[in-house]
């Protein structure tokens, strides 16, 4: 008797054009319910199924069209709205941004920034007509902006409302608008700002030129394209008010992910991604870019044209990339420290480090997990302070790097260890070639110099270091003979060192088989793969273990437990040798407690969620 051939059949599913293996069964019939199944769920744009025969060209036997349901769009989260006291407010940088990382969805869907929608008519009723979406905005920063003030939540959404409708009725058509739009289009910016300055009064022609700026941006639907637009006034040599409406529709593209994604072009991984803005931002980002990209000429006009707010914008997404705990690889620990390593050089400026104390505080914590050993955790701060002055190139970054960190949350809690630093940094600071290495030109020295002196400002510095810094660095400029070496003297009675930190965090390394946690257990810590692969364990009916889900580097688990307060649903084991940063209990908890504050009706939602989802564990069962 000739032996059976095996044979399987592949369930592929189609998203975004692309086909993908979706389950693989041991019978035809299985297979095919599992392929309707899904095409019932309008989970796919089409289904197949493929019988895979030992020694036999896989064949079709099933094949069909699906549709995808359209999800419901729905607002981003946000933890602060600046507040607005009048309609002008609205249209404010600041108030742009805020209702552009609210509405992310929703700009992304129109392929619009806020900027645009403010002087659309058609579309901002088409968000006032999506009531859901309309609404829960207006919930949101009205919660948002009335905190901490006597002013109601319920006033706050009345005047918001009101004034959303009133921006809407303004946008309406206008001739002054698409008069401006054309001679922008015709003859440039500056002719535009021209012609509204000699033929409109204020405030009038202030809303007339950012109008018909919005209305040239908003006839390219693609983000590229509307920074080129941008781009195109910037190169002619936009100025003053011209360059400064420029400035902040460019920052306000290039904050949404999507856009900066497809400037960017594929990058392997996060600290890539992160290396390749701190290069932009010095006009050396590598490589053209994504298909249709702008990044030459972005590359070309940032280091020679004055956007602040484009620097302000592409600064922050390196500090919330370096602020998190993802992995800046998709490899191992000495990866990650080398990736750091180029994100670092990426910022540096002439007296220390772009992006002010937010950066140097990002830096600092993301130093210390990149540093930190597998078994001893993530360095401390005074071993961390040390690691950064071994790898900051001279005395004026890392000078410029500790009085910034010393005007940080971080300076503030270790203000001890950041004053002992300095101190020992500037004892034998006498002359202005010592904050650069020999042979390093005039025009460093004083940039070095001049730089330094604009980050002595702020509160952690003794009163008397900061005269005396100020006095030293006034004398290098004005070239004044050195003087001896002279030591500030520490604070006798410094603030004592904070308990601590519990939202540190934990770091282990497991063998291949070891429990990390047991079902039935009490939660004291959820944890992140750093390497290696987790299985997840829960007893069949009949008591054996069965394996639900494989984790690997980057995948969160074991939060179940501390958002229900009930024991673990399930067995953690390692499967290889595995790497795993820990946050403890009190540090998740804290975290739910401030979004307990913030948004309460999310909060339950996240209750009731872990709650379903541990039932729907039982099942499995």
């Amino acid at each position: 008797m000739r032996p059976q051939k095996a044979v399987s059949y592949e369930v592929q599913v189609a998203k975004d054009n692309r086909w993908t293996i979706e389950s693989v069964h041991p019978t035809k019939g299985r297979a095919v319910k599992q392929a309707e199944a899904l095409l019932g769920a309008n989970a796919c744009e089409a289904v197949k199924v493929i019988e895979e025969k030992e020694g036999w060209k896989p064949k079709i036997i099933f094949e069909q069209k699906g549709t995808i349901a359209e999800k419901p769009l729905t607002i981003a989260t946000i933890d602060d709205a600046p507040m607005c006291a009048s309609v002008d407010d609205f249209f404010t940088f600041q108030a742009r941004l805020t209702a552009a990382r609210l509405l992310r969805p929703f700009l992304d869907d129109i392929g619009a920034t806020a900027f645009e929608l403010l002087y659309d008519y058609g579309r901002l009723r088409q968000l006032i007509r999506n009531d859901t979406l309309f609404y829960q905005a207006l919930h949101r920063v009205a919660a948002l902006q009335s905190r901490g003030t006597d002013t109601k939540p319920g006033d706050r959404f009345d005047f918001i409302q009101r004034a959303v409708n009133e921006i809407a009725e303004k946008a309406r058509e206008n001739d002054d608008v698409r008069n401006l739009h054309d001679i922008l289009k015709s003859d440039g910016i500056m002719a535009m700002v021209r012609t509204a300055n000699e033929e409109y009064e204020e405030p009038y022609a202030a809303y007339l030129m950012p109008a018909a700026i919005a209305l040239m941006l908003g006839e390219d639907g693609d983000w590229n394209g509307k920074l080129g637009l941008a781009l195109d006034h910037v190169e002619k040599g936009a100025t003053g008010k011209a360059l400064e409406i420029l400035d902040e529709a460019m920052a306000e593209i290039l904050d949404g992910g999507e856009a900066l994604m497809n400037m960017l072009g594929g990058q392997a991984d996060l600290g890539m991604a992160l290396k390749a803005i701190g290069l932009l931002l010095q006009g050396k980002a590598p490589g053209q870019g994504g298909r249709g990209s702008v990044l030459p000429r972005l590359n070309a006009v940032l280091p020679k044209t004055k956007l602040p707010r484009t620097n302000e914008i592409l600064l922050g997404r390196i500090e919330k990339g370096l602020r998190g705990i993802k992995p800046l690889t998709k490899e191992d620990a000495k990866a990650d420290q080398v990736a750091f390593l180029g994100v670092l050089e990426s910022v540096i400026a002439p007296g220390g480090l772009k992006g002010g104390p937010g950066m140097v505080e990002a830096v600092t914590l993301r130093a210390s997990i990149a540093f930190g050993g597998v078994a001893t955790g993530d360095l401390g701060p005074e071993e961390c302070l040390a690691r950064m002055q071994e790898v900051l190139p001279n005395r004026a970054v890392v000078l410029g790097y500790l009085l910034d960190l010393g005007n940080s949350p971080f300076g503030a809690k270790h203000r001890g260890a950041v004053l002992k630093c300095l101190a020992a940094t500037v004892k034998d600071m006498g002359k202005i070639e010592s904050l650069l290495p020999p042979g390093a030109p005039p025009v460093a020295l004083r940039a070095a110099a001049v730089d330094l002196s604009g980050r002595l400002s702020g509160n952690m510095l003794p009163p008397e270091w900061q005269a005396e810094l100020a006095r030293r660095f006034e004398k290098m400029l004005a070239g004044a003979p050195p003087e001896p070496p002279k030591e500030l003297e520490i604070p006798s009675e410094p603030p004592p060192e904070p308990p601590p930190d519990k939202c540190r965090l934990l770091r282990g390394n497991y063998k291949p088989g070891e429990i990390i946690f047991n079902r039935g257990e009490p939660g004291d810590a959820a944890y992140l793969v750093t390497s290696g692969e987790v299985e997840i364990v829960i007893p069949d009916r009949a008591g054996n273990p069965k394996v639900i889900s494989t984790l690997s580097r980057g995948d969160i688990f074991g939060e179940m437990a501390l958002i229900t307060h009930a024991p673990r649903i399930a067995t953690a084991r390692a499967k290889t040798a595995v790497v795993l940063s820990g946050v403890p209990m009190e540090a998740f908890q804290a975290r739910l407690d401030r979004l307990a504050e913030l948004d309460k009706v999310l909060r339950r939602l996240i209750d009731m969620f872990a709650t379903r989802l541990q039932n729907v564990t039982d099942e499995v069962r």
